[in-house]
């Protein structure tokens, strides 16, 4: 189900908000094809300046930073950084949580 999400998003012009439920779903268990998810989620409401469900990103986005999956665990620091940059900085406490573990 997670890769027909991934096939979804990334031929639609929608941002897709309900599937933040399933997403939080398979964080743990799909790591990669999550962050994959999330990023092309965020980066079609990243054109409005704003994340309308920052809390569920930053939910998601901790159970991949805590997930045995390095190619996610580094895909989603970077993706971190990449929201940093756009200064959406209530997502530095992730990385910060991450370093001291």
């Amino acid at each position: 189900m997670i890769n027909h999400y991934l096939e979804i998003l990334q031929i639609s012009k929608d941002s897709f908000i309900s599937i933040f439920d399933s997403l939080e779903d398979y964080s743990i268990e799909f790591p990669l094809q999550t962050i994959k998810c999330l990023m092309i989620i965020s980066e079609k409401e990243i054109k409005s300046g704003f994340l309308v469900f920052e809390n569920k990103y930053k939910e998601i986005l901790k159970d991949i930073l805590k997930s045995e999956n390095e190619e996610a665990k580094k895909i989603a620091i970077k993706y971190i950084n990449h929201l940093l940059k756009l200064n959406f900085h209530p997502f530095k406490d992730l990385l910060e949580d991450n370093i001291s573990k």
